[in-house]
């Protein structure tokens, strides 16, 4: 197993309304097995290959910011004006990580009456594509892997490629009223996946039709409306 670095940083300093927390952990994780079928027991060096939950990069910024209008804040207008500005704040949370290891596999294992559990392909070339010839259709190199034959343990670790990263920023806008010292109405907007950016799943990682695509996405964006009232 390697080394697992965590940095958590909170500046100081910070002015009056303001805060963030922005965590990075940077870790690698390498295992001779998994839970996932052995290819070959005689050959454990085809099964030394990153864990199956390895994320090696993990960057979380949260924050929030009250805006300066307000009883106690740099600006504190009345009348109708202090009626719309006072008393908002902002928040959110972006997340940045890499994708996971892909177990990459054959359609037919022509080793099952053996007792293989599973059957790899043999692995030709290097797998990996730049991120800019990645898409959808074909998300890694392809042309890497070759179908195993029967009788034979296809060359192919355990886990050659690595999936989609994972992109995301959720923002809130929030309003209190305030009515009295303990009780105010709190109006919220949230906004999950603000900018919109596709979570894409895993490819598929069978040897055979469709290989190498990615069919499957998470969430679009999504806004929802809030309202709680504190007493």
């Amino acid at each position: 197993m390697g080394g697992i670095y965590y940095f958590l940083y909170k500046a100081a300093g910070i002015p009056r309304g303001r805060n963030r927390i922005e965590p990075y952990t940077f870790t690698v994780i390498s295992l001779t097995k998994a839970n996932f079928p052995v290819a070959d027991s005689f050959n454990r060096r085809l099964e030394r290959d990153l864990s199956n939950g390895d994320i090696p990069n993990v960057f979380v910024a949260s924050f929030t910011y009250d805006l300066p209008f307000g009883k106690g804040r740099r600006f504190n207008p009345g009348g109708i004006a202090g009626a719309v500005l006072n008393g908002f704040e902002v928040a959110g949370v972006i997340t940045s990580q890499s994708g996971i290891p892909i177990a990459v596999t054959q359609a037919t294992n022509f080793n099952t009456f053996a007792g293989f559990g599973t059957q790899r392909p043999n692995l030709v070339a290097n797998p990996n594509l730049s991120s800019s010839k990645q898409t959808t259709a074909q998300f890694f190199n392809t042309a890497a892997f070759v179908q195993a034959p029967q009788f034979t343990i296809g060359t192919s670790s355990r886990n050659p490629v690595r999936g989609p990263h994972y992109r995301n920023a959720d923002i809130a806008l929030i309003k209190r009223v305030h009515f009295n010292d303990t009780r105010n109405l709190e109006l919220r907007v949230e906004a999950f996946n603000v900018t919109n950016t596709p979570p894409l799943g895993a490819p598929n990682a069978v040897l055979g039709p469709g290989f190498g695509s990615i069919t499957s996405a998470g969430d679009p964006r999504v806004i929802q409306l809030g309202a709680k009232f504190n007493f």
